[in-house]
């Protein structure tokens, strides 16, 4: 459910969630508006006014509310994480706002809080929206589990108008998302009023209800404030001693609780972990320095927990408790020569990563001229929190659901002119090629190289004798390479490295050997011309004095 007025979202007027259970009668709810929606409650033959109203209701709405087939594509894609490694997907409606899309997708890490944070952030303002999420918890403290849900999200204070029609949208979107068929089993579900049997196996002679591996939910995001513990607390209902085994290392984490059970290697026995604190690596208090050794962080990372020691050995934890991927991922934040990570810029896309404007705030599929994603966002950071550097935290950025990631590219300024592969293919002439937006610059760089000048590179001799034949003349390095100005003034193609030289452009008639052998020539004209003159002036002699009489 979302946030807000949900009397007014659906047609459904849902229950407050139990706090004491993970699966909430919000959940039913939502799941009798599906199965309302394509009418698997309608009873044959009922002339119940109220239940002809609630069908009524729902009439043609997949044919009004519209979703496009590529929420249920990502839907998928977001399923089968170990394939595509995504942890969410956020839903909600186009530009127009008629049709539900997708409209942004966040990679899966081993950092589950900060996939929480990404996510949260990458929620809009304004806008009422349906997620899929991955949503990786521990059991105990070996064991982990991944729930795939929906949530729910709809800013304070929306607009009951426009919360009403995202409400029209959500049986949709749930059929949409759902990869099964089939009715839900609620038969482990308290709802306080008897079980109802929707999902019950019939028995003998009726089809067998079948097993759900879709997303379950929706749940409901309160705030944008919401962290990974508080909705795995509240939302969830997983109990805060399950939602604290994310970041709680019970003062060491390896092995076992038990001492008796370490073993020799145990970190907590080493000792370059003396003194070595162990706790929530998110907590306030380790704000102001971070609380294991190096040497202690070295020898879990390097040997402990490494599945691949120098000597070709695996590390005596690997696969046991506290090597977990999120488990040594959280413990390094504790490490005293930990940094935080600086936000990820792509390097090499179009314009030299100079554009990251307002309009990224948005999602790239809301852009009106697609081609306008890579035009405006190629210089976000990719990281979906906030940047200093631009003000902002951007939602379009190279990578991102709806990003385009081709282009018409070349050295000519005349390439980004053309926004599609047709139009780009007739440019051949101005060497124009319709290529992924990444591999853009190197493209560009390549041919403004071999478009650079040809001729005589000279580089100096310090030593030399004056008239520069103890110069290296080098036909093979061009105007650039010499250390000549690029277009963008920089001389980022010179391979001088910080030798002194000078370029000397081919004439018409000569290629750059021929102007190497003329200047070395010249120059040996020049020295030819100085002997000689040294030898004229040397053969010279003085008058004899005159003798005395």
């Amino acid at each position: 459910m979302l946030a807000g007025d949900m009397s007014t979202y659906g047609t459904v007027v849902t229950q407050e969630q139990a706090p004491q259970r993970r699966t909430s009668k919000a959940v039913l709810a939502l799941a009798a508006v599906a199965l309302m929606v394509v009418g698997v409650v309608a009873l044959s033959g009922s002339s119940s006014t109220s239940l002809r109203s609630v069908v009524d209701s729902n009439r043609n709405r997949q044919m009004y509310a519209k979703v496009s087939p590529e929420v249920r594509e990502v839907g998928l894609k977001v399923l089968n994480m170990t394939v595509n490694h995504l942890r969410w997907a956020i839903i909600g409606f186009n530009l127009n706002q008629d049709t539900i899309i997708p409209l942004m997708t966040g990679t899966a890490t081993n950092d589950w809080e900060t996939d929480f944070i990404q996510f949260r952030n990458a929620l809009p303002n304004d806008e009422a929206v349906i997620a899929v999420y991955n949503f990786e918890y521990w059991l105990d403290e070996t064991e982990t589990e991944l729930d795939p849900i929906m949530i729910t999200w709809a800013p304070p204070n929306m607009d009951p108008a426009a919360l009403a029609n995202a409400g029209y949208f959500l049986g949709a979107e749930i059929l949409a998302l759902n990869t099964d068929e089939g009715r839900i089993n609620t038969e482990t579900m308290n709802t306080g009023t008897g079980n109802d049997n929707i999902g019950k196996d019939k028995g003998k002679g009726f089809a067998k209800s079948p097993e759900r591996t879709g997303f379950t939910g929706p749940y409901r995001l309160s705030s944008m404030s919401e962290t990974y513990g508080q909705f795995c607390e509240e939302e969830m209902a997983l109990g805060p001693k399950i939602c604290s085994l994310d970041k709680a290392f019970h003062n060491c984490p390896f092995e076992s609780e038990d001492e008796a059970m370490w073993t020799e290697a145990n970190p907590c026995k080493q000792e370059a972990c003396a003194g070595g604190v162990f706790g929530n690596p998110d907590a306030i208090e380790l704000d102001v320095g971070r609380t294991i050794p190096q040497a202690c962080c070295d020898y879990i990372t390097t040997d402990f927990c490494a599945a691949a020691k120098a000597d070709g050995s695996v590390g005596a934890g690997v696969g046991e408790m506290g090597c977990h991927p999120s488990t040594v991922t959280a413990l390094s934040k504790l490490c005293e020569a930990y940094e935080k990570p600086t936000l990820t810029v792509v390097k090499g896309s179009y314009d030299d990563l100079k554009n990251c404007g307002e309009e990224c705030r948005s999602s790239c599929a809301l852009f009106t001229d697609p081609n306008d994603t890579f035009k405006t966002c190629d210089g976000c950071a990719i990281d979906g929190v906030f940047d200093e550097a631009t003000g902002q935290t951007s939602q379009c950025f190279p990578g991102a659901y709806g990003y385009v990631e081709d282009m018409c590219c070349g050295f000519n300024p005349e390439c980004v002119t053309f926004d599609n592969s047709a139009l780009c293919g007739t440019q051949e002439y101005n060497q124009c090629g319709w290529i992924n937006q990444l591999d853009c610059q190197a493209m560009k760089d390549e041919q403004e190289l071999a478009a650079a000048v040809a001729g005589c590179c000279v580089v100096k001799n310090a030593e030399d004798g004056g008239f520069g034949l103890d110069h290296t003349y080098d036909v093979t390095r061009n105007f650039l390479e010499c250390g000549g100005a690029a277009a963008d003034g920089t001389t980022r193609y010179s391979t001088l490295e910080g030798a002194e030289a000078e370029f000397f452009p081919a004439a018409l008639d000569l290629d750059a050997q021929g102007t190497c052998d003329k200047l070395v020539a010249d120059a040996q004209a020049l020295k030819d011309a100085a002997d000689a003159a040294a030898a004229a002036a040397a053969a010279t002699t003085t008058a004899a004095p005159a003798r005395r009489v």
